[in-house]
């Protein structure tokens, strides 16, 4: 029965290539082995001959890959460059540009401005802040902060002021001017600028 011999086959070589010498010097003791101390001197050779084997194929296939990388490369572009030619000599021509298998170059879409926030409310106030709530637009195109407004109530006339931007579809804002009233509202803003105004709520700190 095997005992404490190692897996990992450089500490099972050591073991092995020990017994193997062993063997051979002490045939009176060791005369009766199932395997005599040729043929595990051949397995252990056998061995180190089948891991050389797969060091050099390791070595090998590295190569190969290094190799394919480099060819890659290289047809990316030698591709490009008679593609870009390509679209030269047509002036991006689909008609023409098909018959090399090409599509004419796609002009980028202009972002699309921000929607009108949805459900803007006050779920909080206390006595110089409050906090807001809404929802993204339905038409949202790519939305990068949103601009919380103000204005004294009743007076049409005034421009909405900025008082806070998040990225956040929530928001307190504190130290409000008191004994006072004020219109809230949302806007969303993307590359494109600042969409709609939400609905406006009124406020009175």
């Amino acid at each position: 029965m095997s005992r404490r011999i190692p897996r990992k086959e450089a500490d099972l070589l050591v073991v092995a290539e020990a017994i193997v010498g062993g063997l051979k010097e002490n045939p009176d003791i060791f005369k009766n082995s199932p395997i005599n101390s040729k043929e595990l001197s051949a397995a252990v050779s056998k061995l180190i001959s089948s891991k050389d084997e797969v060091n050099k194929q390791k070595a090998n296939y590295e190569a190969a890959i290094a190799h394919k990388d480099h060819d890659a490369t290289d047809l990316y572009e030698k591709t490009t460059e008679v593609a870009n030619f390509c679209y030269r000599v047509t002036k991006n021509n689909q008609t023409l540009l098909s018959k090399v298998g090409l599509s004419a170059p796609q002009e980028r879409k202009p972002a699309e401005m921000p929607g009108q926030c949805r459900l803007f409310t006050v779920t909080k106030q206390e006595i110089d802040s409050a906090t807001f709530k809404w929802q993204r637009p339905v038409k949202e195109g790519r939305i990068r902060a949103y601009i919380i407004q103000r204005r004294k109530f009743g007076d049409k006339t005034e421009t909405w002021e900025t008082v806070w931007t998040t990225v956040d579809k929530e928001a307190e804002i504190k130290g409000q001017p008191l004994d006072q009233i004020f219109e809230y509202r949302v806007r969303a803003l993307n590359k494109a600028g600042l969409g709609v105004g939400s609905n406006a709520v009124s406020i009175r700190f």
